[in-house]
């Protein structure tokens, strides 16, 4: 028992050996039984490999490489440009805020209008003029003047922007205006043809219709007239040998005018009151004025002619040459002697205007005057006698007639005598 004890090893190796040496022969290979996780039951000397598990939740960590921090100036550059562009777009909406506003606002044409507006009731008719030009001649603007309508009485005294229309470069402002206590609608058409740097130029469009900003009124000038006075200012018009319409181009508000005289004989009457009223029609007829002669013109005409008459009374003649009283001898002249003229009364003149082409003033006799003749008749017919002179003497009536002259304060008189 011994022995094949002994034996037995002795077998076991020299078979391992020969295996071992042997070319042919390969390892054994390993067993392997793939598990997940549970080892119990494994044979003694099988070899266990533990796979990994594919439906596990948790990944393999991968190596992931260190970040470098950011250099602090670029971050600060980053952050800088950030803030600009920021502001910009702050600025942009901003501006275009802005642009809006100011466009509808201080560029707009209701800014414009009441601007306008503004000024009538300031009674500067220059400004309006200017900003508004009313496309008439130069003598039918004459009126528009800041002396001629800041003296105006019941002008616009208040005015108020109701609503703004605009059609591209076109607009309407609606107001009202209050004049003479009444408050009235008012349009103005506005056009925008021109801007003032960005913005829209607004003006009012004297081309358009629906203007209710400037009328007008007439005066029928008399001939031979170059001035008129308009709320106390001289205005100069055209003289003419004929009376002649004058149109004029206003804007609301009274307009007291009268005829200037250059002479103290002449006056046109009074003044007349044009009154302009917003919104209205304009003044259909016009202003027309009457020559006629002021009391100075008869007096002075009187003081001349009878200082003629008083010269006739010193001629010493029995028919004074020119003169509108004498005594016509009827006989032989040697008969009568020594004419002494006085006058008893004086006549009583009156002035006309000649109905006729050139308007010269005639004056004529209404109240005959008296003069007075002495004289010696001889009253011995016989010329181989002496003379029988003899005191006598006669009456005769004054009266004449012409046309007097005016030029300034002076005038002229040519009687009919």
């Amino acid at each position: 028992a011994g022995h094949s004890a002994a034996t037995a090893p002795g077998t076991t190796t020299s078979a391992t050996t020969a295996a071992t040496s042997s070319p042919a022969a390969y390892p054994a290979e390993d067993t392997v039984t793939a598990q997940r996780g549970d080892t119990a039951g494994l044979a003694p000397g099988e070899q266990t490999r533990v796979l990994p598990s594919y439906d596990d939740a948790r990944p393999a960590a991968a190596a992931q490489p260190e970040r470098t921090p950011m250099d602090p100036a670029k971050k600060k550059r980053i952050r800088l440009i950030a803030i600009i562009v920021g502001a910009v777009v702050l600025l942009a909406v901003a501006a275009v805020i802005v642009f809006s506003v100011l466009s509808r606002t201080v560029f707009g044409p209701d800014n414009q209008a009441e601007e306008l507006l503004q000024s009538v009731q300031d009674g500067k008719a220059t400004a309006v003029a200017k900003a508004a030009d009313p496309n008439v001649a130069t003598g039918e603007r004459a009126l528009l003047t800041d002396e001629i309508y800041g003296a105006a009485e019941n002008r616009v005294s208040s005015y108020e922007i109701k609503d703004t229309q605009i059609d591209g470069d076109h607009a309407t402002v609606n107001a009202t205006v209050a004049q003479d206590g009444v408050t009235t609608p008012v349009s103005l058409p506005m056009v925008s043809d021109s801007r003032n740097g960005l913005f829209k130029s607004w003006r009012v469009d004297e081309t358009a219709a629906g203007s209710s900003l400037y009328q007008t009124f007439s005066v029928e000038v008399p001939a031979g007239v170059d001035e008129l006075t308009v709320n106390d200012q001289k205005v100069t018009v055209e003289k003419q040998n004929d009376s002649h319409t004058q149109e004029f181009t206003v804007l609301p508000g009274d307009y007291a005018v009268g005829v200037s005289s250059a002479s103290k004989y002449v006056t046109y009457g009074g003044n007349q009151v044009a009154q302009i009223r917003a919104g209205a029609e304009s003044m259909d007829s016009g202003m027309s004025f009457s020559q006629s002669f002021t009391p100075a013109l008869e007096q002075d005409l009187t003081k001349q002619l009878n200082a003629k008459l008083d010269t006739c009374a010193k001629s010493g003649e029995f028919e004074p040459d020119g003169c509108p009283f004498g005594y016509s001898i009827f006989g032989d002249k040697k008969d009568y002697r020594n004419p002494v003229w006085s006058i008893e009364s004086y006549p009583t003149y009156t002035v006309s205007r000649s109905p006729f082409s050139n308007g010269e003033i005639s004056f004529s006799t209404s109240k005959s005057g008296e003069a007075r003749l002495d004289y010696q008749h001889n009253e011995e017919y016989d010329d181989d006698e002496p003379a029988d002179w003899s005191d006598e003497d006669t009456t005769t009536s004054i009266s004449t007639s012409g046309t007097v002259t005016v030029s300034g304060d002076k005038i002229t008189v040519d009687s009919n005598d």
